[in-house]
This record gives structure tokens, C-alpha cells and sequence, in this order.
């Protein structure tokens, strides 16, 4: 062997010894979670501990208020072991609360999602969305005339596109915003209907609402204009958010 030779083989023995072994090298802690959670509905989180050989533990995820951290929203621990491989997947789910977020959609708002394993904290910041399904609307004409009376259908889908028993409240409201007619309508198998008598005289918006969450759910503006002569009421199927 050269003298070349023999130096290469020395420096490449000598790297080999210097790399530590996996039992030497500190377990690589993962928590994978969706880029947004839906408040209200149920959300999955990954954890896992990669080269770790020891004893079984507990791992506790979080979801505290953005970015306070003085509320803790979600609680839920999962068991790490050799039998599920030191991974698990965990479901979480984010309850509405008036006094952590405010009931305009228009604002992004976040929560802070943690893992804690033994002795090391994962923790990332988390857009929240308020979107809980989609509700449809199908009325049984285009055009009323006052006194008479409207037939509507409502269809309730989860965020998962399957039928949704979620009570919802039909608020029908005059242009002032003052509600003058309410009916609470629980979906069977995500379907339900109702019937609004249409006075002699008015002019009136209607508005669903959700019940669970208290975030109104609203339609594009439908005006439903009643006077002596017949109104043309315009509405489309809606995909309500």
C-alpha cells in the first residue's frame, strides 16, 4: 500500500470512530399538525420521538391562546412506546370561546399548539379558521307576493361533506337588523325545512345562525322586497360559511 494510500485509510477509519452511534445521538422530537385549525371541529396531530430507545412516555399537547398564553384551550396526552413505534396520532379539538376570539372573520387570529415531551418543548403558532361546514338553501319559489307564504329547505354538510345534525337558527330580520321572526331547526340526516308567513307589508333580510358557535352564518345579501305589488326574490343555491 502507498504511502497515499495508507494516509486515506487511516483518515477514513479515524471519521468512523468519531461518528457516534444512534444510541449516542439525541432522540429527534416531531409534532406535525395541519397549517390551520377549524375551532369546533376535530383536527389531528402527529407526534413522534425518532431515535429513541428508552422507556414508554407520556406526551401532552396544548392549545393555549394566541398570544397570551393565559387560556389553555385543549388538553390531550398520548402514550410513546416501542409498540406504536414512539409515534402516535392524536385528536384535538378547539372549543369556541367569546372571551379568546373575537366573531369577525375577517381578522386572522392564532393559537399556540404545543408537545411536550420529557424535558423538551415543540411549539409553533397556528392560523384558527371558523368555518364548521356548509349549509344550502332551496326555497320552494322565485316570486311572492305579500301574505303569502315561503317554503324553504336547508341542507347541513360537515366539513367532510356528510350530513350534519348541527342546530342552526333562521333569523328572518327587518332593514333595521332587528330580528322578527326566529326558528331553531335541528337537521336529520343534515336536511331540514321550515315556512315564514310573509306579511302585508315589509321588507326583510333573512340571516342563518349557527347556535353551537354563535358566529352568524350569512348569505350573500338576499333583499326580499314585499309591497303591493309582487316581488322577485332572487335566490340562488348558497354555499353559506
Amino acid at each position: 500500500m502507498t504511502d497515499m494510500g495508507l494516509l486515506l485509510w487511516w483518515l477514513a477509519a479515524t471519521l468512523w470512530l468519531c461518528l457516534p452511534s444512534l444510541s449516542q445521538c439525541n432522540p429527534l422530537y416531531v409534532m406535525t399538525a395541519p397549517n390551520l385549525l377549524r375551532v369546533g371541529g376535530p383536527e389531528r396531530v402527529f407526534v413522534e420521538a425518532q431515535d429513541y430507545a428508552g422507556d414508554a412516555f407520556d406526551v401532552t399537547l396544548t392549545v393555549k391562546d394566541y398570544p397570551r398564553k393565559t387560556t389553555e384551550l385543549v388538553r390531550e396526552t398520548v402514550h410513546l412506546c416501542q409498540d406504536n413505534n414512539n409515534q402516535e396520532l392524536a385528536e384535538i379539538t378547539i372549543p369556541f370561546g367569546n372571551d379568546v376570539f373575537v366573531e369577525d372573520e375577517s381578522l386572522n387570529q392564532y393559537v399556540y399548539l404545543q408537545a411536550q415531551f420529557p424535558g423538551h418543548l415543540v411549539e409553533k403558532v397556528v392560523l384558527v379558521s371558523f368555518q364548521s361546514g356548509y349549509i344550502f338553501v332551496q326555497t320552494d319559489k322565485t316570486i311572492y307576493t305579500p301574505s303569502s307564504t315561503v317554503l324553504y329547505r336547508i341542507y347541513t354538510l360537515s366539513l367532510s361533506l356528510k350530513p350534519s345534525e348541527q342546530q342552526i337558527t333562521v333569523n328572518v330580520m327587518n332593514p333595521e337588523g332587528i330580528v322578527v321572526d326566529q326558528e331553531a331547526l335541528t337537521p336529520q340526516k343534515g336536511i331540514c325545512s321550515g315556512a315564514y308567513k310573509i306579511p302585508d307589508f315589509a321588507s326583510y333580510l333573512p340571516v342563518l345562525e349557527n347556535d353551537s358557535d354563535s358566529l352568524p352564518v350569512n348569505p350573500d345579501p338576499l333583499d326580499y322586497l314585499f309591497d303591493l305589488q309582487p316581488g322577485n326574490l332572487d335566490l340562488p343555491s348558497v354555499s353559506l360559511l
